[in-house]
């Protein structure tokens, strides 16, 4: 590794954009950042259409920042290449080369080596004495980048015909944070929504996912987040409303079926006490050619009530607070965004009826302490107290009344 990083060039100014495995344009670093698109480019953005003038701003434009690691892992890089290059966001793109997330790769003076395969099976049943994450990250740091402030890396399955994993583990601050992501991402299954195939380590050291931005032929899509779609910063990702979460749904697919996935995506988050539901964890796919546009799949889910060093708030606004809603509120949501109320209100009990069947019959729950009563008291105050006009009230009496 050591010869690898002395290999390295101090300083990268240029990297060379592709998406879909083609020549869009060139990102380069002079003081600014400025894309060029080449001549009959393929898009790089749902958000930056062709044009020939530059796109030039004195920060890196949010279609490229969107899936630069974050909080632990940036550090961790940098710390690591601090001796050998300036690394800053252009330099990490350059690392990152065709292994970012979404259907854009850089090309630079820089060509690592690929790292060697893992088996998933090779994780979950990790038995050695040393601990395994460390060793992850020591072989993938490099090009295994993926956006957020958790431990994690991306790391390459055995075989070309299986998709990369993305491996989290936990910190002191945040105890046993991944098997309370595994929990809350099986319910979201049990509850019907679309989800990666997730596991847990027999250990409840890592918690990983499968990516889901590579398509059955073993080709990548593109993944825009929202706060590339609204135009914002990784460090702006806790600005917005869950209102124009499904405004920008509905403009970008001009689909009511996906912004109704879009809203049971965020009544989900509400119900099962996820208070990290930023515009970065929201997100929208597409093909290369930016047709086919629908919502990605929910990811980054955790209950984070249970946390005590963080605030018990939403991480967007709803109703211009940022407070966990009731129902009638989730409702009113659903309303503003062209659902029926009816509609809304069945959903929401779905949701909210079979999260609690899959708290009761999952075992992994068990192994973090409170979880399972934390998550059904956020359940029950959400889903009590609501005046529901007669045409919509339900006959039966709800479990959370």
């Amino acid at each position: 590794m050591t010869n690898v990083l002395a290999g390295l060039p101090q300083k990268i100014n240029k990297v060379i954009v592709k998406a879909g495995g083609y020549h869009a344009g060139n990102l380069l670093h002079t003081g600014h950042y400025s894309f060029n698109y080449v001549d009959d480019a393929h898009l790089v953005s749902l958000t930056m259409p062709y044009k020939s003038e530059a796109y030039s701003r004195g920060g890196l434009h949010p279609a490229f920042t969107q899936s630069l690691p974050e909080g632990y892992l940036r550090r961790y890089i940098s710390e690591k290449l601090r001796r050998y290059a300036d690394v800053d966001d252009l330099y990490l793109l350059a690392l990152m080369g065709d292994k970012g997330i979404g259907h854009l790769s850089y090309g630079s003076a820089i060509d690592l080596p690929a790292p060697e395969p893992i088996g998933v099976d090779d994780i979950l049943h990790w038995s050695g004495q040393d601990k395994l994450f460390p060793q992850l990250l020591e072989k993938y740091y490099l090009g295994g980048m993926a956006a957020g402030v958790q431990p994690k890396v991306v790391v390459s399955r055995s075989t070309l015909l299986q998709k990369d994993l993305i491996v989290k583990t936990y910190d002191e601050e945040f105890p046993l944070l991944t098997v309370n992501e595994f929990v809350c991402m099986k319910c979201a299954a049990y509850c019907g929504l679309d989800t990666p195939n997730v596991w847990l380590s027999d250990n409840l050291e890592h918690y990983i996912v499968e990516r889901f931005d590579i398509d059955a032929n073993g080709i990548k899509i593109g993944i825009e987040d929202f706060a590339t779609l609204m135009g914002k910063t990784g460090d702006q990702k806790y600005i917005g409303t869950y209102e124009n979460v499904l405004k920008a749904v509905g403009l970008n697919t001009h689909s009511i079926q996906e912004v109704e996935k879009a809203f049971h995506q965020i009544a989900y988050n509400c119900l099962i006490g996820n208070g990290d539901a930023h515009l970065k964890n929201f997100s929208l796919q597409y093909e290369h050619d930016l047709t086919s546009i629908s919502l990605s799949p929910i990811y980054d889910v955790t209950h984070t009530l249970i946390y005590d060093t963080l605030d018990k708030n939403m991480a967007l606004k709803l109703k211009k607070s940022k407070a966990f809603p009731l129902r009638k509120d989730l409702i009113e949501l659903a309303f503003s965004a062209g659902i029926p109320r009816s509609s809304a209100g069945t959903a929401i009990d779905a949701l909210a009826q079979n999260i609690q069947d899959c708290l009761n019959i999952l075992p992994e729950v068990e192994a973090m302490e409170g979880l399972k009563k934390s998550i059904l008291m956020n359940v029950g105050r959400i889903m009590s107290k609501t005046v529901i006009s007669a045409p919509y009230r339900h006959q039966k009496k709800r479990k959370y009344e």
